[in-house]
């Protein structure tokens, strides 16, 4: 799927503003599927989704189906202009692809330039990436496991530091 990052995936609430669908102008498809949700001028269906918390707990919002995979929620991360994109992106990879992120991050991080820097690190801002910590599962892993994916953790924050600083 190619993804348009003109076009809004995920609706959501800034200091919990917005909480009801009607509140982000979508209506329940029906009885038999109350949970799906469409907007009737463009006839897109979306769920309700937890979305990114900004520190004061998860905002409300919602995501439009079919929710998209890690490389069209990173595009969106990276070169959407849209605020809500770029916050959902982000909750969603970090919530179902904290692996996949982390070992894309370590791609990227280890080429010696790359074309995007100044979306990089607006994008390394909302994923908090400065901060250590272990954001893939450790339930199933091995110590030497968890110890390894902490480690790249450690890397990843030290690197995007390192480029923050590099303004």
């Amino acid at each position: 799927m190619s993804v348009d990052v003109s076009k809004k995936y995920f609706l959501m609430s800034f200091k919990f503003d917005k909480c009801k669908p009607e509140d982000f102008g979508l209506t329940v498809v029906s009885q038999e599927a109350p949970e799906t949700y469409v907007d009737s001028n463009e006839n897109s269906r979306w769920v309700k989704k937890e979305m990114y918390d900004f520190g004061w707990g998860n905002e409300c919002g919602f995501m439009r189906i079919p929710q998209l995979e890690f490389e069209d929620l990173w595009e969106l991360l990276i070169n959407s202009s849209i605020q809500e994109n770029k916050y959902g992106a982000a909750y969603i990879i970090e919530k179902e692809y904290a692996c996949k992120l982390m070992n894309h991050l370590l791609d990227i991080l280890n080429k010696s330039d790359f074309t995007y820097i100044s979306s990089f690190k607006e994008a390394a801002e909302i994923l908090n990436l400065k901060q250590v910590r272990n954001r893939c599962e450790t339930i199933g892993k091995t110590y030497q496991e968890v110890e390894n994916d902490y480690n790249n953790w450690k890397y990843i924050a030290n690197k995007v530091l390192e480029l923050i600083s590099n303004k």
